[in-house]
């Protein structure tokens, strides 16, 4: 049976626009993945992210495992348009 998770991007706040709390997050998907099979990235809290975050918080993500692999484990939702470009723009460099 597969196990998945609803994952709150704003747990440590409603911007992401700093490497340390884009590594805060890393660090926590990273471990939620073992466990987990799916993370169901939840963003309606998140008011600001940057590009620069996004690639700090999936780059060694990435660097673990391929795009399909990637899409397969990973589910944006709640996510603004303004904040699809952005998170688009930050996986583009990554994959």
């Amino acid at each position: 049976m597969e196990i998945i998770m609803n994952y709150d991007m704003g747990k440590f706040g409603k911007s992401i626009t700093n490497e340390i709390i884009a590594q805060k997050i890393c660090k926590d998907l990273e471990l939620q993945l073992e466990k987990n099979d799916m993370l169901i990235l939840d963003f309606k809290n998140i008011d600001i992210l940057t590009t620069t975050c996004v690639k700090g918080i999936f780059k060694s993500i990435s660097e673990k495992m391929n795009s399909s692999d990637f899409f397969k484990r990973f589910a944006f939702i709640n996510v603004s348009n303004d904040l699809k470009v952005i998170i688009t723009y930050g996986l583009e460099d990554l994959y």
